[in-house]
């Protein structure tokens, strides 16, 4: 099943969010991949054992469609690093207007700008991010303006 939730893309500046885009529309599941963040090693004996982490990573793509403008906020927002998504959905976790994901884009990721079509100004983003855990949950911050 498709979604379609309306999102805002926030940046830290001093602090404080500052609202980077507005309405952007997330239009794809939110599937995720969770990785474990411990180590295993192979015993003398041949025995495996696990050291875990207090975190796995979590990898997301989140995917939305916007126009010209709005993809040009967002682009120049990447070299951040680091982003607060509001309204989006991941797995079972949805984020409210008051309320963020924090996504980490990281060196290995790259941020693609597709234009669907110029003589409607629509784009399709695909935003692929690392997400704040705690204690293996993803971590929901208020927005404060």
């Amino acid at each position: 099943m498709v979604i379609m939730r309306k999102i805002n893309i926030y940046r830290e500046v001093s602090g404080s969010l500052v609202l980077v885009s507005a309405d952007l529309i997330q239009i794809e599941n939110a599937d995720i991949s969770r990785t474990p963040g411990g180590r295993s090693f192979t015993m003398a004996d041949g025995s495996v054992t696990f050291y875990p982490a207090e975190n796995d990573t979590a990898d997301f793509t989140l995917i939305i469609e916007c126009s010209g403008s709005q993809a040009d906020a967002v682009a120049s927002a990447v070299r951040f690093g680091k982003l607060y998504f509001s309204g989006m959905r991941v797995a079972g976790t949805a984020a409210d207007s008051s309320h963020v994901f924090t996504g980490f884009i990281t060196e290995q990721s790259a941020v693609k700008i597709q234009e669907i079509s110029s003589a409607a100004d629509l784009y399709n983003l695909r935003i692929p991010m690392k997400l704040l855990l705690s204690d293996g949950n993803y971590v929901l911050s208020e927005v404060t303006a």
